[in-house]
Parts: structure tokens; sequence; C-alpha cells
């Protein structure tokens, strides 16, 4: 119809430069978006009523679940854990933290947007919290070692076989995972010249199941 008036809203002209938009650059900025997160939020709709069903009941691994009241009692022993490691290594807590830190981008970006934003806003609280976490999964995963007392509840062999099924299991939800580049990181510290391949497979066996394997520990 010859007379008829021309659409032009604002979401037309939004559709037509998306049309027109044929630069390769664009449309590998757009899938880098989405390769980049490998750990998620479950949906609230695939949740239903059983929430308790998604969330850890004895350790945080990760943001999303960092500060919950029924896991604050093990941010000391995550604590214990660190020290422990670094102490171990011999080497300074800075070398760990700069080298978390060279990664920092590529961490916050393995949460996408499920990352809130307290934690964007403040690198260093990331950074501190990726290297806790790190060095508590590696302590847990590793043969106990000689530097905790015989009756530690967490760390010595006795304290492991009570507290493993249920650290298994946190481990294995969706939502409580940590980037592998984290654990790799930290290794290269400790390792730099002989750091053992850390892989999924790696994971999955010490879990006894099969574990997050988008990039996840």
């Amino acid at each position: 119809m010859g007379g008829e008036e021309r659409h032009t809203s604002s979401w037309v002209v939004d559709m037509e430069k998306m049309l027109a938009d044929d630069d390769p650059y664009s449309r590998r900025m757009e899938e880098k978006r989405w390769e980049a997160q490998s750990i998620y939020r479950v949906p609230q709709w695939l949740k239903g009523t059983n929430t308790k069903a998604y969330r850890p009941r004895l350790v945080s691994l990760g943001p999303f679940h960092h500060g919950d009241s029924n896991l604050r009692a093990m941010e000391e022993h995550k604590g214990r854990a660190l020290v422990h490691l670094i102490k171990r290594s011999q080497k300074p807590l800075q070398d760990f933290i700069s080298a978390i830190g060279d990664v920092a981008e590529e961490l916050e970006a393995a949460y996408g947007k499920d990352l809130h934003m307290k934690w964007r806003n403040n690198r260093r609280s990331f950074v501190d919290l990726m290297l806790t976490d790190g060095c508590f999964l590696l302590e847990i995963i590793s043969a106990p070692f000689q530097d905790y007392k015989l009756h530690d509840p967490v760390f010595s062999r006795s304290g492991r076989e009570q507290i493993d099924p249920i650290l298994r299991s946190d481990m294995l939800l969706i939502e409580n995972q940590l980037p592998l580049l984290v654990l790799k990181k930290i290794l290269g510290v400790v390792r730099p010249n002989n750091s053992p391949v850390w892989s999924r497979a790696r994971f999955s066996e010490w879990c006894g199941a099969g574990m997050s394997t988008s990039g996840a520990a």
C-alpha cells in the first residue's frame, strides 16, 4: 500500500542495525561471551520447592554460596588450609595472590552474568575468595599431610573419613564450583617447574562420580 506509513520505532531501528551487522569481530565477541561462562546458578523454575537439594551442606566453593549462615563454620578451616599450604610451599603469600590476580578477569567470566556485583566491584575480595577456596580444595583432594595434628577435625585421616561423604556431595553441586584454572595457578606457584596436570577426570575420580566438565573443579 503506497500510502502506508513506515514503522520507525526504536525497536525497529535496533533490529535493523543488528540485521545489517556483518562484522566478524562482533560475532566472535558474542561467541566468546557464551564460551567464557562455565559455572551457573540453577534456574529457580528448575529448583521448584526443593531448593535445599541445590545448596551445599558443609562448605561453599566459589561465590554463589559464600557467607551462607550454615556454612560459616567451615571458613575457619579454609583459612587453616591456606596457611598450611603456603607455609609448606615456602613461597610468599603475595606470589599466590599475584597468580590469581593475573587471571581474575577470566575467573570472573567463568561465573558470567550470575556473578553478583559485590564481587565485580571488589576484585580484591574476589581474588582472596578464589585463593582461599582453591587452597582448601587442593588440601582436601590430596593425601593427608603430616603438618596437621593427628586429631584435626577436617584434615587428618580420621577427620576426612567423617566429612568426606558430605564434602563429595557438596563438590558435585552445580552452584558450588571453582574454575579449574584456580587450582592450576596455585599449583604453578607451589611447583613452578613440576606442576602436575590436573584434569577434570582427576576430580571425577576423587569424587567417585562425574563432576562438572565445563572448566570447573
